[in-house]
């Protein structure tokens, strides 16, 4: 189970993101795991970073959760596990025949989709190690 104290302090906004999800979250239900997909700097007028934008994925015993955040809004999308029709993979191979992630692609009961890419590089919260624990633990959902 990840440590949320941890995961919070790395978080954009993390002090208000944590209630909001808790408020989100059933009593039962557990984060499994989650990753940073992206960061981006957003630099005020003296050239010094003022804000972020972020957006994680997290996976519960429940639900699939994206959660984008900027300066001025935190979005929450929930797609329960239940829902989940196929999940469609695709990989790139460089030329030393390596494989890589290139991107999830999840289709819902719904109709819903959505997509979740590896990040571009590594970061304190070892995301790129994170999504592929996220993409196998949902494939043994």
């Amino acid at each position: 189970m990840e440590l949320l104290a941890d995961f919070f302090s790395y978080v954009y906004l993390g002090e208000l993101v944590k209630p909001l999800l808790s408020e989100n979250l059933k009593k039962d239900e557990e984060i499994r795991v989650s990753y940073r997909q992206y960061r981006t700097e957003n630099k005020g007028s003296n050239g010094e970073i003022d804000s972020y934008n972020e957006s994680y994925w997290i996976l519960t015993n429940k639900a699939l959760i994206n959660l984008a955040i900027t300066a001025n809004k935190i979005d929450f999308k929930i797609f329960t596990l239940d829902s989940i029709v196929r999940i469609n993979k695709s990989f790139e191979v460089n030329k030393s025949n390596s494989v890589k992630s290139r991107y999830v692609n999840i289709t819902f009961s719904s109709g819903d989709k959505c997509e979740l890419y590896p990040p571009e590089t590594n970061d304190e919260l070892n995301s790129i190690q994170r999504y592929g624990i996220l993409v196998k633990l949902l494939r043994d959902k």
